[in-house]
């Protein structure tokens, strides 16, 4: 997977780092998803939509300012994770924004809760998932129209 880390936004355990500021769609990703959100966020970004795209490389501790701070200036967030829909990166950001009473709206992609069948490429298996950019931006599409 391309490396997304740049010296000049440095790694720091329980900071986001900031890919892309926060707007009408903010995007939350951790490990080789933040390579698919930015390209989600490219395509958001041609179609007129603003999207801020956050790598959350810890998700424990989880870096709560910079999610509230996006609840604060986005309509919708999205988490994007490689990971069982279930306690993962998506529920610890659902859990904060419930936890601090916050009206935000927020769709997780990430793994279904089932044994995974087949095999293959990992690009196919996150295809099988429903986690390639194309099946991503289709439901983060569907889901912020749905807002306005």
């Amino acid at each position: 997977d391309p490396i997304v880390s740049r010296a000049d936004l440095p790694f720091v355990i329980g900071k986001a780092i900031e890919m892309r500021a926060p707007s009408d769609i903010t995007l939350i990703s951790t490990g080789i998803m933040t390579n698919r959100a930015l390209a989600v966020a490219d395509a958001l970004q041609t179609a007129g939509i603003g999207c801020g795209v956050l790598h959350m490389h810890t998700v424990k501790p989880l870096d709560e300012d910079a999610v509230l701070d996006a609840v604060r200036h986005s309509k919708l967030l999205v988490s994007m994770e490689e990971h069982s829909i279930i306690g993962g990166l998506g529920s610890a950001v659902a859990e904060l924004v419930i936890d601090h009473g916050l009206p935000a709206q927020l769709l997780r992609l990430a793994l279904g809760d089932r044994f995974p069948m087949g095999y293959g490429s990992q690009d196919h298996l996150l295809s099988e998932a429903g986690l390639a950019v194309p099946a991503m931006l289709e439901r983060i599409n569907a889901r912020f129209a749905a807002l306005n």
